[in-house]
């Protein structure tokens, strides 16, 4: 495009735009033709072909009027070089010609522009080039002409200046530019240049135009070139001659002289120098006749001359210090104001030849400290010896802040410079303290004589003389004060501020007087530096003076000092740095509380009429504290500016403002109470967060009414404060009476500041007293905090009414927010105001009052508050199917945990909690947000209908923005959606409020939302694009977003990215099918790659959308769904996937994941749910019409079953599993499958697929969705009534694919439903364990009575069909008689079919038949390993006679690590009594070599065996095993081994040693001579770990926390140990083992105990842990470690952060665990409480099923803990099994204790809590029965230990048949141990419960 047509193209607007932006040069040049638009600047180089052309562009921008030189240098920088060669282009030429009819004197940004322009131009270094300068030259000399510039023209010397500046910059620049290139012999024509610059200069010179050579020399003084020697010299001749023979060109020539010797002094002789420096001394010879600025400029250009030239330095040093002289020694000179230019002039020459040379910088320093302490005497008033006094210290500052530099920050100089300056200011100031007296005697006399002033002619001694003198005294302070601050300020070392600020604060003096005050002064500017040290030494010495007083006349009232107060609030105003302001805020109170604690009772009883300094003197502190206040967030009571003690110290002094009435109106100075209300509306609110608070509080409190008034005094003062809160809250009347005397002032407190606070437009800082627990547990605290909010709304209300409209309307949003918010809150009285605030209609409102919604509707249809109600709707609405759940609304939305909350987001406001457990009052929660949202959108669609619509609407939009899934359910929204819809309000009172739950509106405007949005996206493209190419591109576009998706799958994938590309790609398959066949492959294979539950559902809504509206699609679209399936299938994905059920609880040493938690990524088979559900309505919808469609599903299910054993088998995947076996039964009876053959191969693949379930063990289903659970159930009911309907088929009708083609198929099906029916009650006693009938789900016990069920043939039938089947039979059906006798006939007649079931060993080996030493016992051989107990039940004395079961046995132990075999060292140790063949003692020989921490064990376990009395056969075993072991060591392990035990033998010595010698008798001795023992202990270099726990490793020991217990005959000890974790060691870089976190643990040495039974008992606690851990049951039991290192010793881990229930009894005043939780966690509402609750119930729960298996007794208040979090902890088991506490006596008959206080803490018998235990409990009793075998079998190899609980004859039978009942099947185990906690509470428990406490609290005083 040429650059005619550019021209062409440009509007009037482009130069303009251009100018000011050119980043996108597309969106600012506006073309006519678009298709002539550049998409850049830099485009613009292809615009021009030639030079010239670009060179015309440039002339046509030059010649615009208003263009400006730096908006033309932007568009430069954009261009190309126009000359690119040696020649110059012609036109140049002729552009300068041009040029000349625009450039004149007023266009001088043409002229720059011009020149700027030809300067870019290479051809500027060639001859043509500078040919061309020279004529640019010429033209410029034209613009000058003195035609133009005449005297009349007022701006003529502005004009001529500007235009010779212009000049002098172009040209410099071109010389510039000719010196950086050397190769183009720049230097020769920079030469050139200069000489005829020279030249130019020269004749201006000599020219007598003032106005041209005035013009000329302003710029030359500050841009002079560079010149050589004989340059200099002819220019120097030049100036000189014209300085001295040109007065009027003086100054002129000073400047350039200036700056010839700055610029050019390399090439300048020194004689140039001198002679300048000669000149400039005989010109100010007799300077009185100058001018001054001549004066200065002279003496600058000997300054100049003096730095850069070393000969002169001392000369010129020298005259400027005589020269200086005269106004330190001249008074009169001084007040000349004018002299200050070259007195200034010369203190900077000073300065910078100290600059130029440091080792001057010494005396010059002392010149002018010497010289500021002569004139120190000089008065400032009236005079201007403060400026010239100012001006010196400045530059004394300036050359000692350059030697701090030169010294690295050394301050010595400073410090002499000090030193100096401070001698004399000590003797002033002694002399000024001395005369103090003296002084005001003599000011007294003048006034007497009645003049009031002095006379002039004094006398010798007289008054008026010794005034003077004591007045010079006074100024020479004061200069010297302020010449020492000014330094401090200026060097801003905070060595240097401390220094002297240190002294400035040990010389005041009170009563302040003048040089007291400027101290004080300066004291403040140190303040200011912000200087940490200084700072707090300043502000202490302030508080110190604020606190004198003085008097001013005899009997005159006591004043504060002002000048202080004053200071304070500057610093309060001036100070910015948040740690000096909390300083200040924290001593400011300090001191105004100090001031309040000694106001006299007297002052407080004239409180109207005091005049008391002290009163007053905390007035004058309130406007600090209210600009102090101001940082602090309003009403924040966690800001971190007010942790440690500033909120109680705003508390206290809040409550001396109320007590001294600052806060009333009128009572003080306005200004006072002005600030109480700035001080209120930042205030912390007056509530408590800790118990050590509020006790502080009420201590504070009842101090303050203490100090104020006498004991006399009190109870009126008292009756005064009661009748003041009854006048302000009258309806509260009966509750104020029964307040006590700090509850009324604290009370009053609350309303002043409340009050105050409303009447600044803020409410939501009352929630926090209506939500304080220690405020709701005192009824009449909780009524007249209600009062106080009833009678501060109107204030509030008030307020924001005077509001203007944008701050209202913030302030409205905030509050009504926060009201919504406060509705939904846990605290009944919070609820009830909120409720009453708001202007519901159930709302309890005094009649005439209204709501914030009656008064402000626009609150109606404001955007935030309609999404907080909505969304409370939402989080209400979920919480109710959540009954065990607390559900929290955070400020990031409502997150979940604490219990499995409930996650809703998008709620703004601050954390809420809903009731945790009580399903009631959630719904009765539910009804009223259901009637408040009703009335609140009803208010706005009748105010403002279209305005509400859009809020919803776009409420709607965010929702689906904020939601990543395709379809959202919204109870909120749909609720919405039901009241706008309808003409009249919802009848609420006649609703059920659950039914919003199942609204599906907002899913179905979601779904149409999503269709419209996104269609009408692709459709605007489309119509955009246009057809064709463009159209395919977006086609790609969208196919490569979806691929970036697939790739992009894991943590950081996009779902919501991922969902508007899914509906954008179907929109565009639904308008463009013809160019979409890619994207219909990735619409149906994507979500499957990616397969997670959420990208299936997007999945489903996108095909759904698909199928309907482009029905020619569905075979296309349902064959790649087809093959995406079978992809699904082939890569083990999802249902499919081969992932593993966890292992056997009793197989590790510690659970990982819970078998729900393995349902993750491709194991996750819940997206397979959602499939089989689309592939069930495709089914439904085109069973009759779509014949291809169909064949595909049938396809894909026939695929699908092809493989059983390729199912998940997770617990989670059996509904899913079914859901699809079922869609296969419908497909079959459909009557569409045409395929005889094919109908029968996928019926008898159902069949398998369905049996294949059940030859896994019995599994637990942790379904928590109630509709999801539902529909399980429903669809296994469904399946089994299908299975029901098949009817006989006949022999041949089947087809020969074994083994499902078998003559009994119809005992097949029967097989089947019983199968089905035993899982459907296994999943509803799970569910359901409490029977509850609103839990019953439909069609659960239809199966439940299968009647005429032949256990024989059912054997022989699941035996033909799967061994793995008929083997689980057992544990299905465990009370099935002689069923395990049928499976123990089958397994040992064909033993090899289940070599590889572990649950079919028991069948194989049994006493039988091992007595009988069956020929099949040979298969143990191969038999595939069984779990460790197992394995160890094969070891006992039954089977020890046969060696191939001991064999197999021991082979299975060495299958585990020695971390699970640790577990069962106790039970093997016993094994070593029947070892016949040795291969047990060979076998822990050879793991202790694998394992040094098991070998420890074990031998600690021998030796409780091979230490006693008792010689037996393990006596014998075991010391032979330990010395095996010991010699197996080698020597480094046996060191350490020695070591290990040394050390803790050692520690249990200890004991005794307490139990001999003066601690024997004397007990109290016992903790000294522990702690004395402890210390002597030397903890070994080398590893050291406690025994109990071998992953915790001991690093330190602390000997003050060592206990000596209390017990009668043996001394028992607690040491605690410094310890950390073996998986928190770290290696640093030289390789040395550190750890990263520690902790301290407490370990009880026990002696004269055997604790073997504890550690059975912990044992099994233990593994019933990791049983509730693998199945993901939330319970909580804290098995602490124990260990036995003797028969009579031992260690046991100390409960950490615990107390007994008998050591809260006696801390406790009253009450039991109720009122503990309450005071400690909160109110019963409160979050805290319900947390706690909660953790005591998963507590109780578990240790219920604990207590009842093992049948714990000596359950009394001392061996139950209570730990920080609300869980109960058992301890001490010395009575389990069977025996009990006084010899069998049947104190406790009890299952497990549960007493009336543990119920009142679940709520009650019929409270939900309570139901949510019985519910946890049995659930666990459930799990914990299914290992029934390993329970017993732990106990039963302990059995001849010996041990005291442990009864062989009756201990085991009573374990099983009474407790663990495991012949019963589920239903009826729920149901015993529902029976036992219905005894448990019953009267005959309790009254034994009861009556054991009553025992144990009478014998060893044991609180209950």
């Amino acid at each position: 495009m040429s650059h005619s047509e550019v021209f062409s193209q440009l509007s009037e607007e482009y130069l303009d735009l251009l100018t000011k932006q050119t980043e996108d040069f597309a969106i600012l040049v506006p073309f006519k033709d678009p298709s002539l638009r550049p998409s850049r600047l830099d485009s613009l180089k292809g615009s021009f072909s030639t030079s010239n052309a670009l060179i015309q562009f440039v002339y046509t921008l030059c010649s615009q009027p208003e263009i400006h030189t730096d908006k033309m240098r932007k568009i430069f920088s954009f261009c190309p070089m126009p000359i690119t060669d040696k020649r110059f282009d012609s036109s140049s030429g002729t552009l300068l010609k041009q040029a000349q009819n625009f450039v004149n004197p007023r266009n001088r940004e043409a002229i720059e522009a011009l020149g700027y322009f030809l300067l870019r131009s290479k051809g500027v270094y060639y001859k043509d080039g500078l040919d061309l300068l020279y004529e640019y030259l010429d033209t410029l000399l034209f613009c000058i002409n003195p035609e133009y510039h005449t005297e009349s023209s007022p701006r003529s010397y502005h004009h001529a200046a500007e235009l010779t500046a212009s000049i002098l910059t172009v040209l410099k620049q071109i010389r510039a530019s000719y010196l950086n290139n050397p190769d183009l012999h720049g230097s020769d024509r920079a030469h050139e240049i200069t000489e005829r610059l020279l030249h130019f200069f020269r004749d201006i010179l000599n020219s007598n135009n003032e106005i041209l050579t005035y013009g000329m020399f302003i710029p030359l003084g500050h841009s002079i070139i560079p010149l050589d020697r004989s340059q200099f010299t002819t220019l120097s001749e030049q100036l000189l001659k014209k300085f001295k023979t040109s007065p009027r060109f003086q100054i002129l020539c000073l400047k350039v002289m200036k700056q010839l010797l700055k610029q050019s002094h390399e090439v300048c002789p020194v004689q140039d120098a001198e002679t300048f420096l000669s000149t400039a001394q005989t010109t100010l010879g007799d300077s009185s006749h100058l001018p001054k600025n001549i004066i200065a400029s002279t003496l600058d250009v000997m300054i100049t001359a003096a730095i850069h030239f070393p000969q002169l330095v001392e000369e010129v040093r020298q005259y400027l210090e005589v020269f200086l002289q005269q106004y330190f020694t001249a008074p009169g000179f001084r007040y000349q104001k004018e002299a200050f230019l070259e007195y200034r002039t010369a203190l900077a020459g000073m300065v910078e030849i100290a600059k130029r040379y440091p080792k001057k910088t010494s005396a010059i320093t002392d010149f002018i400290v010497e010289n500021l302490l002569k004139s120190a005497e000089t008065p400032t008033e009236g005079t201007q010896y403060a400026l010239l006094r100012d001006g010196a210290t400045a530059q004394l500052c300036e050359l000692l802040q350059q030697q701090i530099n030169l010294e690295n920050g050394d301050v010595r100089m400073v410090r002499a410079v000090f030193t100096t300056l401070y001698t004399p200011f000590y003797l002033a100031h002694v002399k000024y303290i001395s005369n103090r007296g003296q002084r005001q005697n003599i000011s007294d006399m003048i006034v007497s004589n009645g003049t009031g002033t002095m006379a002039k002619n004094t006398v010798p001694g007289s008054p008026n003389t010794v005034m003077q003198s004591h007045q010079r005294n006074e100024d020479k302070l004061l200069n010297i004060i302020s010449v020492l601050g000014h330094i401090t300020r200026a060097v801003k070392d905070e060595r240097v501020t401390d220094f002297i600020a240190s002294r400035f604060i040990s010389e005041i003096h009170y009563p302040l007087m003048a040089v007291d005050q400027l101290l004080i002064q300066e004291l403040y500017s140190f303040c200011l530096l912000g200087q940490t040290t200084s700072f707090n030494a300043i502000t202490l010495e302030l508080m110190t003076i604020f606190r004198r007083i003085e008097r001013r006349e005899a009997g005159s009232h006591l004043v504060p000092n002002h000048t202080i107060a004053d200071v304070l609030i500057a610093l309060a105003h001036n100070v910015k740095q948040p740690e000096l302001r909390r300083n200040l805020s924290e001593r400011v109170m300090r001191l105004f509380l100090q001031l309040g604690k000694e106001v006299s009772p007297q002052e407080l009883r004239l409180l109207n009429n005091s005049t008391s300094p002290l009163i007053q003197g905390m007035g004058y502190l309130l406007p600090v504290l209210a600009e102090l206040s101001q940082d602090m967030t309003e009403f924040d009571t966690l800001s971190p500016d007010l942790e440690g003690q500033l909120v109680p110290l705003y508390r206290n002094v809040w409550f001396y403002c109320v007590l001294l009435k600052f806060v009333e109106y009128g009572t003080w100075k306005s200004d006072w109470f002005a600030a109480c209300q700035r001080l209120a509306s930042k205030l912390p609110v007056l509530v408590t967060r800790t118990a050590l608070d509020r006790k502080q509080t009420e201590l504070d409190l009842q101090a303050l009414f203490h100090n104020a008034y006498t004991q006399k005094e009190m109870p009126s003062q008292g009756s005064m404060l009661q009748r003041s809160l009854i006048d302000l809250l009258p309806s509260q009347g009966g509750p104020i009476r029964n307040l006590t005397v700090t509850q009324e002032l604290y009370i009053l407190s609350i309303y002043h500041l409340e009050t105050l606070r409303s009447s600044a437009g803020l409410f939501r800082p009352l929630f926090a007293y209506l939500e304080d627990p220690q405020i709701l547990v005192n009824d009449n605290l909780a009524r007249c905090v209600k009062g106080i909010a009833e009678k501060c709304f109107p204030i509030f209300v008030s307020a924001v009414q005077k509001l203007p409209d944008d701050k209202r309307r913030e302030r409205l949003i905030a509050e009504a927010s926060n009201l919504l918010t406060k509705f939904c809150n846990r605290s009944p009285i919070a609820h009830e105001v909120a409720k009453n605030c708001l202007g519901s209609e159930k709302s309890s409102r005094k009649v005439g009052s209204e709501g914030l919604l009656a008064i402000f509707p626009q609150i109606s249809w404001e955007e935030r508050c309609v999404k907080v109600l909505l969304d409370l709707v939402e989080l209400t609405g979920k919480a109710c199917t959540a009954p065990t759940q607390i559900i929290h609304n955070t400020n990031n939305g409502v997150e979940a945990d604490r219990s499995r909350a409930v996650k809703i987001d998008r709620t703004p406001e601050n954390e809420e909690c809903l009731p945790l457990l009580n399903q009631k009052d959630r719904q009765t929660l539910l009804r009223e947000l259901v009637e408040l949202t009703t009335t609140y959108l009803n208010t706005g669609l009748r105010t403002a209908p279209i305005q509400t619509k859009a809020v919803l609407q776009a409420y709607m939009s965010d929702l689906r923005k904020s939601s990543s899934l395709g379809y959202l359910n919204h109870v909120g929204y749909s609720l919405a959606v039901d009241i706008v819809s309808q003409e009249t309000q919802i009848d609420v009172k006649k609703s059920d409020p659950l039914q919003c739950l199942s609204s599906q509106n907002s899913t179905f405007i979601n779904s149409l939302a999503l269709k419209t949005q996104y269609g009408g996206e692709v459709d605007g493209i489309i119509a955009y694009q246009g057809e064709g190419g463009e159209v395919v591109q977006v086609a790609r576009v969208l196919a490569q977003r979806l691929r970036d998706h697939v790739t992009q799958k894991g943590d950081h994938f996009d779902l919501r990215g991922f969902n508007s590309t899914m509906f954008r790609a179907v929109a565009f398959i639904i308008m463009q099918p013809r160019f979409a066949l890619d994207l219909v492959h990735l619409v149906c294979w994507s979500p499957v790659l990616v397969f997670q539950r959420d990208t299936m559902t997007i999945a489903v809504g996108a095909w759904n959308w698909l199928l309907s509206d482009r029905p020619e699609l569905r075979t296309q679209v349902m064959a790649e769904i087809c093959d995406a399936w079978y992809w699904t299938i082939e890569n083990r994905v999802g249902l499919f996937s081969d992932v593993k059920r966890p292992p056997s609880p009793v197989s590790v040493n510690r659970v990982h994941l819970s078998q729900d938690h393995l349902a993750v990524g491709k194991n996750d088979p819940s997206p397979h749910r959602i499939w089989i559900e689309f592939l069930h309505e495709r089914f439904v919808v085109t069973r009759h019409t779509s014949p291809d469609e169909f064949s595909l599903i049938l396809r894909m299910c026939h695929h699908a079953l092809a493989k059983p054993e390729s199912f998940n088998v997770l617990p989670l995947s059996v509904a899913i599993r079914f859901r699809l076996l079922l869609l296969c039964l419908e497909l079959i009876h459909s009557g569409s499958v045409r395929d005889i053959a094919l109908e029968h191969v996928l019926r008898e693949r159902v069949y398998r697929c369905a049996l294949h379930w059940f030859t896994y063990e019995p599994s637990w289903y942790n379904q928590t969705d109630r509709q999801i659970l539902t529909a399980d159930v429903h669809a296994i009911v469904d399946f089994c009534k299908l299975i029901q309907k098949e009817g006989t088929v006949k022999e041949k009708e089947l087809s020969h694919e074994a083994p499902y083609s078998h003559p009994d198929m119809w005992r097949v099906r029967k097989l089947i439903v019983i199968l089905c029916a035993n899982e459907i009650e296994r999943i509803v006693a799970w569910t359901n364990p409490l029977g509850e009938p609103m839990k019953k789900i439909e069609g659960e016990d239809s199966f439940t009575n299968i009647k005429s069920i032949s256990w024989t043939e059912t054997v022989r039938l699941a035996w033909e069909l799967s061994p793995a089947l008929a083997v689980q039979l057992h544990a299905r059906f465990p009370g099935t008689k002689n069923l395990r006798a049928m499976l123990e006939n089958r397994v040992q007649k064909d033993p090899g079919a289940v070599v590889d079931i572990v649950e079919a060993l028991p069948f194989l080996v049994n006493e039988s038949t091992v007595r009988n030493n069956i020929p099949q016992l040979k298969y143990l051989l191969y038999w595939t390993p069984a779990t460790p107990p197992m394995a160890i039940t094969l070891l006992q004395k039954e089977f020890s006679t046969c060696p191939l079961v001991v064999q197999y046995a021991v082979r299975v132990l060495f299958n585990f690590n020695p971390d699970t075999i640790i577990y069962y060292i106790p039970q093997l140790v016993q094994t070593l009594r029947y070892d016949n063949t040795g291969l047990i003692f060979q076998y822990l020989v050879d793991v202790s070599k694998q394992s040094e921490l098991l070998a420890h064990q074990l031998i600690w376990n021998i030796q409780t065996y091979t230490t006693n009395k008792e010689v037996n056969r393990l006596t014998d075993v075991g010391n032979r095993l330990e010395k095996a072991i010991l010699a197996a060591m080698t020597p480094d392990i046996l060191a350490r081994y020695r070591i290990e035990f040394d050390f803790f033998e050692t520690v249990t010595g200890i004991s005794a040693i307490l139990l001999n010698g003066e601690a024997k008798e004397h007990k109290e001795l016992r903790k000294p001579i522990l702690v004395k023992e402890l210390r002597q202990l030397v903890l070994p270099s080398t590893e050291l770990y406690l025994p109990t726990n071998p992953s915790t490793k001991v690093h330190g020991i602390i000997p003050e926390r060592g206990v000596a217990l209390q017990s009668a005959q043996k001394a028992p000890i607690m040491v605690a140990f410094q310890c950390h974790h073996r998986e928190d060691e770290r290696r640093n870089e030289r390789g040395e083992l550190g750890y990263t976190k520690t902790f301290v643990q407490s370990c009880i040495f026990k002696t004269g105990d055997d604790v073997r039974q504890d550690m059975l008992a912990i044992q099994i606690i233990d593994l019933f842990q990791r049983i509730f851990q693998t199945i993901g049951l939330d319970l909580f039991l804290y098995p602490y470690k124990v260990i036995a290192t003797e028969p009579e010793s031992g260690l046991l881990e100390v409960v950490p952060n615990s107390m007994s229930r008998d050591a809260l009894g006696k801390k406790l005043e009253s009450g039991g665990l109720n009122d503990y939780f309450q005071r400690k966690y909160g109110p019963l509402n409160s979050e805290g409480y319900q947390q706690a609750q909660l953790n005591f119930i998963k507590s109780m729960a578990a240790y219920a099923v604990v207590c009842f298996l093992l049948n714990i007794k000596d359950r009394h208040n001392g061996n139950i803990l209570v730990d920080e979090a609300g869980h109960i902890i058992h301890i001490d088991f010395g009575f389990i099994f069977d025996t009990s506490p006084g010899g069998d006596i049947g104190f406790e008959v009890a299952p497990f204790k549960l007493s009336d206080e543990m119920i009142d803490l679940m709520g009650g018998l019929a409270a939900e809590p309570f139901k949510v235990f019985m519910d946890l409990s049995i659930k666990a009793f459930l799990a914990v029965r299914q290992h029934s075998d390993t329970i017993i079998t732990l106990v039963t190899l302990m059995l001849e230990t010996n041990l005291p609980s442990l009864k062989p004859a009756q201990t085991i039978a009573h374990l099983r048949d009474l407790r663990l009942v495991p012949d019963k099947s589920e239903r009826a185990a729920a149901k015993h141990f529902f029976e036992r906690i219905e005894y448990a509470h019953g009267t005959v428990a309790s009254r034994a419960t009861i009556l054991y406490d009553a025992f144990q609290h009478a014998t060893q005083g044991i609180d209950y």
